[in-house]
């Protein structure tokens, strides 16, 4: 007896929920989730983080959580990664970057119940490596 799947909706509909469940969407592999890191209001799964990505530190305080990453890009490719993860994820952003890839970009993002300051600068100048540097404000 061979089922087809795809001769019926339920079948479709099931074949669907397969293919979410087992990730073939890959969206989250670029976020904070991908990487294991922890942040509030389940945040990780809305922040975007290159897969390339190495996080440094993960640092929780009384109001905030702060986390710094090292980012094999360069500068250019980092500023328009995050403009496009920031607006994907849904967030509400004020963005700032300098012409100086020393000097860096600045995000102040709202949504998913928190505020945040994302920084990124390429101490080496604009070839890279990134640094990035997160603080989230702990809800009240």
């Amino acid at each position: 007896m061979r089922l087809n799947l795809l001769g019926s909706l339920p079948g479709c509909v099931m074949l669907v929920l397969l293919l979410a469940a087992c990730g073939v969407d890959d969206e989250g592999a670029e976020t904070a989730a991908a990487k294991n890191v922890s942040l509030p209001n389940g945040i990780e799964t809305a922040f975007p983080l290159p897969a390339e990505a190495a996080v440094r530190t993960t640092t929780e305080y009384e109001h905030d959580t702060r986390a710094t990453f090292h980012i094999p890009m360069t500068y250019a490719e980092g500023v328009e990664f995050y403009n496009e993860g920031f607006a994907r994820h849904g967030w509400t952003t004020e963005h700032s970057a300098s012409d100086d890839p020393r000097s860096g970009a600045r995000w102040d993002a709202e949504g998913h119940g928190v505020n945040l300051i994302f920084t990124l600068t390429a101490p080496m100048g604009d070839a890279g490596p990134l640094t990035g540097s997160l603080m989230v404000f702990h809800p009240e």
